[in-house]
C-alpha cells in the first residue's frame, strides 16, 4: 500500500489512501478486523484504472474510534460523509470484502443514484447469523468460538450482526451492475458444514437480491483480494466498462 494520510473530521481522524485519476471513484471497503492495508494486493493496479480510495474504519489502523454504533447502516453513512469531506463526490464504484460487502450494499440501497456499480468480494449476507440459527444450529457453537477472540471495534461490529435484525439495512436492492465474487474453497473457515452452507446458501442469496448481479466462483479462501487478486481486478474492470459514459471520458 502507499503511505496513508490522516484526515481530520469534526468528530474523528481517519486514515486514508487516495491514488490515481479518473471517474468513477473506486472505493474500497475492508472486512471486519481489517484496516485499509487489506487491499494492498490490488490497490496499485486499480489506481491505474481510475482514482482509487481506501481507508480504515473508526477503530482500525490509525483511525480514531467513535461513539456511534458499529452497525452497517451507520458505517455506510460515515463513509459517505467522509467522501464528501475530502472532496470526492459521486459516482462511486463500491468494492467491499466480507463485512465491507454489507456496508457498500447499505450505501447503495440508501443512495443508488450515487453508485456506478458494486463488486462484492465474498460478502457477508445481511442476515448471516439469523439464518444460521434457523438453518445450521449445529455449527453455531463453533462459529461463536471462532469470534470469541475478537476484541475492540471488531467485536462491536460482530455484535451488530447478531439477531434480531443483525446486519440488516433499509432501502431497495441496488439496480445497477453487480459482480459477486464467491470463495469456493474456504479452508480458512475451519469446519465443513459452514463451508458447505457458504457455497449453497450464503453467496447465492446475496446474488439473488440483485436483478443485474453476476456470480463468479473463485477457487480460493475468504481473502480473494490476497489469494486471487486478478479476480478482483477483472471484476472491477468489467464494472468500470459498464459504468463509464462519455461524461467520464471527457473529464
Amino acid at each position: 500500500m502507499p503511505d496513508s494520510e490522516l484526515m481530520s473530521l469534526p468528530d474523528r481522524t481517519v486514515e486514508v489512501a487516495v491514488r490515481g485519476r479518473g471517474r468513477p471513484l473506486i472505493v474500497l471497503e475492508a472486512g471486519c478486523t481489517c484496516d485499509f492495508s487489506a487491499w494492498a494486493p490490488v490497490f496499485a493496479d486499480l489506481a491505474q484504472r481510475s482514482e482509487t480510495f481506501a481507508y480504515s474504519r473508526p477503530g482500525y489502523g490509525r483511525s480514531t474510534l467513535v461513539a456511534t454504533p458499529r452497525d452497517v447502516t451507520t458505517e455506510a453513512r460515515e463513509l459517505r460523509q467522509l467522501l464528501r469531506a475530502i472532496g470526492r463526490g459521486p459516482p462511486y464504484l463500491l468494492v467491499g470484502h466480507s463485512l465491507g460487502g454489507l456496508i457498500v450494499q447499505a450505501f447503495a440501497a440508501a443512495h443508488p443514484e450515487e453508485v456506478a456499480g458494486l463488486v462484492l468480494v465474498d460478502p457477508t449476507p445481511l442476515d448471516l447469523i439469523e439464518r444460521m440459527h434457523r438453518d445450521l444450529p449445529e455449527a453455531l457453537d463453533a462459529f461463536y468460538d471462532a469470534w470469541a477472540v475478537a476484541v475492540g471495534v471488531a467485536r462491536l461490529e460482530f455484535e451488530h450482526l447478531r439477531p434480531p435484525g443483525g446486519g440488516r439495512f433499509s432501502g431497495e436492492p441496488y439496480g445497477g451492475p453487480v459482480i459477486v465474487l464467491g470463495a469456493w474453497m474456504l479452508e480458512d473457515l475451519g469446519f465443513k458444514s459452514v463451508r458447505r452452507y457458504h457455497r449453497l446458501h450464503r453467496i447465492p442469496r446475496t446474488v439473488a437480491r440483485y436483478a443485474k448481479a453476476e456470480l463468479r466462483k473463485v477457487a480460493c479462501g475468504h481473502y480473494i483480494q490476497c489469494q486471487r487478486p486478478l479476480a478482483v481486478i477483472d471484476a472491477v474492470d468489467e464494472v468500470l466498462a459498464r459504468a463509464r459514459t462519455p461524461l467520464f471520458d471527457e473529464e
